[in-house]
């Protein structure tokens, strides 16, 4: 899941057309881990996205997700690891610990455009949360080439 959607954030917002074989082949690489659930695929991509932040020596990060309940648990560090994505969150709050500064915050699906954007362009980790659709929009807009 995770090299797909590299993939399509690579062919939206860089325009780079890739093949079956060479999406197929980056997913290879990155190893496959079987999943119960796609909050389960989310918790996964959020550690390995964690993981590659460290590995290009990033101190502040700034983590969106469309999965209430994964930022929730995260959040209130629960201890129930009955549930497939929160095996990981002993994992999450390792890595996050790592960090000067850490946040793990859920976006509406409706900004997943914008949230694909800013990762895509490494925009600057904003110093507030948005509360409605129309701000992560307008913050968005004001990083985006006139069109």
């Amino acid at each position: 899941m995770y090299a797909i959607w590299t993939s399509r954030n690579e062919l939206v917002f860089e325009r780079k057309i890739q093949t079956t074989r060479e999406t197929l082949a980056k997913a290879k690489r990155l190893g496959f881990h079987q999943a119960d659930d796609l909050e389960e695929v989310e918790a996964v991509a959020v550690v390995r996205g964690m993981e590659a932040a460290l590995s290009f020596g990033l101190h502040r990060v700034l983590l969106l997700t469309n999965c209430q309940r994964l930022v929730s648990a995260f959040k209130d560090r629960t201890d129930d690891l009955s549930w497939g994505a929160l095996t990981l969150a002993p994992d999450t709050r390792e890595l996050a610990s790592r960090f000067e500064d850490f946040r793990f915050e859920f976006v509406h699906r409706s900004c997943n455009y914008e949230a694909h954007y800013l990762a895509a362009r490494g925009a600057c980790t904003p110093d507030f949360v948005f509360s409605e659709d129309q701000e992560a929009s307008a913050f968005v807009n004001s990083f985006m080439p006139d069109q």
